[in-house]
């Protein structure tokens, strides 16, 4: 037999609570059967007909109200649309009402009316339910069924929470005031923790704690009493991840997965408490177990990167994913991409799993757990909590504070206080019988959501909403919760693409990695580091390249250079240097594009320091006369630049290669180049000219003539110059490097970044 459980392949399956039970007797049996068969009209004419003021038939009566209720979907938000709508509601109010009445020891009658009334849209007539379910719980008790005892503990429970949620670690702004959001605020509102620090007074002892130790109770009884419920266990994964108490969350989550090996809910749960507890390794297994309990469709809808890239479209100029780009992948492409992205992040190489990947894991199976309501049929990590946390991480702090921070009523008394960039924060006078929910970052960002009273939901306030847009395009997400493996340094790396045949490029790789700083961090006894290097492809599939010793006495900086075949895929170049046993790391990442274009174009700008040419051509990027370096170079050296150029058209007169290029100079930081004067020299020493002043830099143009023999191929030409006269002009150059056939008339360009400092990395 096949249990339950392995139907529902969702991390929070929701269910809503459904008390309702078929009537074993009288005209109320009759309704049913009527009901069931989909003639409701039916089933309420005869239920009309035998029901009067001065009845006592109890089930009829709870049947009228169940049906009038059900025939309205069964929802109560939103109803003054409709006055027909409000009238039949009223009528299924009394009729529950009068059934409770009648037989105040049914406590599923408690119970349907308990729960016809969280579907108000009235956060007081929702407060009223907890008395129902109270009810309905002593009712149950009363007469043994343990079901109902169950439900209505979970539902007491959540009644308890709503109020917990509301009033938690309450603070107070001075004078009585409340929080007001202005439409005229920006993101700059990050820093707005310093500021509101000087109006929040905090209530100690921190409020709310009785209402969270109640909804615990309830809610552990209600796991007790029903074992199959998943509902229930959510319930009670909520309390104990909301309380961070991971060690009794890891202990029910492993003797509910232990009971049932379809389970995947109390898989998250444990992987969930592991990431915590910072068991890793056991973490990636949990929720290696828990994804596999899960359809396709649901697993990348729930854990889709779309929670941690930058919103809209407006920076996709920039080469970052963004959300517009997103929704437009097929979905390979976004399982490739997804991959990809964690491949690219992975904080530790040498560990068997990736401490980012598994945090963004432990972030979205909380916020299914916190978040989701059966009632409003809300899953969690598609809330506005969700879309902050799984972004941001936990807060450092959460406060409540009175009051809807977005009420805008024309009757508050609003005071306004700029803040560093110029928007507001308004300070109204009256409490708005709500709560605001603060959440608090040691970065200075602060978070602020309204809180409906009755609800336990949280929304972000239309007028925040492009403040929080605007954090998130310049922040789409943050990592500062997770510990660091180790302390890491950077190295540097470049990478330059070269033609390597039809499907693949050759990667010319350089590595300049700090050994001073490794060197002093690590033991007496270490005498080198490991220094690995991989390609990981866009896949994700990884491909290592090299495992090199490298010493830890020379030079501050150590030089290493490779070179690898790259297949016909974007991929990105991954570097780790660690000394062993020891928690320091130097590490440096480059993203690759894919394959070069065919026909006449140019390879990647190879950057080194000029060595003495052997021959005045050469058919490769390796025969050129230059060392590659990383592309930094000290004040008053030369800059050798290296290309390849390919398929150029032979002058059919002739048979040689006729080009003209035209280079560029510009200096990005620190000013112009005004009265700089470029010697440009080509591979075996000869001037090519002065380079120009332009209005951006120096540009420089010379025409080449190529002789080539009967028969030789064009397909791979291989040239480098000397650049010459930098001097002390320190900064950040870029080169820009144009050619063009003046046979076929074809063009091709390529741009390369170096650096002129005296300073180390």
């Amino acid at each position: 037999m096949v249990s339950p459980l392995a139907t529902k392949a969702q991390l929070a399956p929701l269910e809503r609570s459904n008390p309702w039970r078929p009537a074993s007797s009288g005209v109320a049996r009759v309704a049913d059967s009527l009901a069931q068969r989909g003639d409701t009209a039916q089933a309420l004419t005869i239920l009309r007909q035998v029901l009067t003021p001065y009845s006592k038939d109890a089930d009829a009566w709870h049947r009228y109200g169940l049906l009038l209720w059900q025939s309205t979907g069964s929802r109560r938000d939103g109803y003054m649309r409709d006055i027909g709508t409000i009238r039949t509601l009223s009528t299924a109010d009394s009729a529950l009402r009068m059934a409770t009445k009648l037989a105040s020891d049914r406590a599923e009658f408690w119970a349907t009316l308990a729960r016809f009334n969280l579907n108000s849209g009235a956060g007081s007539v929702r407060y009223a339910a907890t008395q129902e379910w109270e009810r309905a719980a002593r009712a149950a008790e009363r007469a043994g069924d343990t079901a109902l005892i169950a439900l209505a503990a979970a539902e007491s429970g959540l009644a308890a929470w709503r109020r917990y949620l509301g009033i938690r670690n309450r603070a107070l702004m001075s004078e009585g005031r409340t929080l007001q959001l202005q439409t005229n605020m920006r993101w700059e509102r990050r820093n707005a923790r310093d500021y509101l620090e000087g109006y929040l007074r905090r209530i100690s002892p921190p409020t709310g704690t009785a209402g969270y130790a109640q909804a615990l109770e309830h809610f552990q009884r209600a796991e007790q009493l029903a074992p199959a419920s998943l509902r229930s266990a959510r319930l009670l994964y909520m309390t104990l991840a909301d309380g961070g108490r991971w060690t009794e969350l890891l202990a029910v989550a492993e003797r509910r997965a232990n009971a049932s090996a379809f389970d995947g809910q109390a898989r998250f749960a444990r992987g969930l408490a592991l990431v915590r507890l910072g068991r890793l390794a056991a973490a990636r297994a949990a929720f290696d177990s828990a994804l596999a309990t899960l359809d396709d469709g649901y697993r990348e809808r729930v854990f889709t990167l779309a929670h941690l890239i930058a919103p809209g479209f407006d920076i996709a100029d920039r080469g970052g994913l963004d959300s517009a780009a997103w929704t437009n992948l097929s979905p390979a492409a976004r399982r490739a991409t997804t991959a990809f992205f964690w491949a690219a992040r992975d904080p530790d190489v040498s560990t068997p799993y990736n401490e980012l990947e598994l945090e963004f894991l432990a972030r979205v199976t909380f916020a299914e757990f916190a978040w989701s309501d059966d009632e409003l049929g809300l899953h969690g990590s598609e809330t506005d909590r969700a879309e902050i946390y799984v972004r941001f991480g936990p807060p450092d702090e959460i406060l409540t504070i009175p009051g809807f921070s977005s009420a805008m009523q024309d009757d508050l008394v609003r005071t306004y206080t700029p803040d560093l960039k110029g928007a507001s924060l308004g300070l109204a006078s009256r409490d708005d019988f709500a709560s605001t929910l603060l959440w608090m970052y040691r970065s200075g960002t602060v978070f602020i959501f309204d809180l409906p009273p009755g609800y336990g939901t949280a929304r972000l306030p239309n007028v925040d909403r492009g403040y929080i847009r605007d954090v998130q395009r310049a922040s789409p997400v943050r990592w500062d919760n997770v510990a660091r493996p180790a302390e890491i340094d950077s190295s540097l790396l470049r990478v330059t693409r070269f033609r390597a045949g039809a499907d693949s490029a050759e990667l010319l790789i350089v590595a300049q990695v700090p050994r001073a700083a490794l060197r002093d961090s690590s033991v007496a006894s270490a005498s080198s580091a490991v220094l690995s290097l991989r390609l990981v492809d866009d896949r994700a599939t990884i491909t290592p390249i090299a495992t090199d010793s490298l010493p830890l006495v020379g030079s501050p900086l150590a030089t290493r250079t490779w070179v690898a075949r790259q297949a016909a895929r974007a991929g990105i170049v991954q570097l780790e240097t660690r000394v062993p046993d020891v928690p320091r790391v130097s590490r440096g990442l480059v993203v690759t594009d894919g394959p070069l274009p065919s026909g006449f174009s140019l390879s990647d700008l190879v950057l080194g320091t000029p060595r003495p040419a052997t021959a005045r051509s050469a058919s490769r990027w390796s025969a050129l006369p230059l060392t590659p370096t990383i592309g930094r170079f000290q004040p008053g050296t030369p800059v050798a630049v290296g290309w390849e150029l390919y398929d150029a058209t032979r002058d059919t007169v002739d048979g040689s290669a006729r080009l003209r290029l035209a280079l560029t100079v510009e200096r990005i930081d620190r000013g112009g180049l005004g009265g700089m004067v470029l010697r440009a020299l080509n591979s075996v020493g000869e001037a090519l000219g002065a380079t120009q002043p332009t209005r951006d830099g120096l540009a420089l143009s010379y025409d080449q003539t190529i002789p080539l023999a009967a028969g030789a191929s064009t397909a791979v030409l291989a040239e480098s110059i000397t650049l010459d006269g930098f001097g002390a002009r320190t900064g950040t150059y870029r080169l820009t490097l144009s050619v063009a056939d003046l046979v076929s008339g074809k063009r091709t360009t390529r741009a390369t970044t170096f650096r002129i400092a005296a300073d180390t990395p």
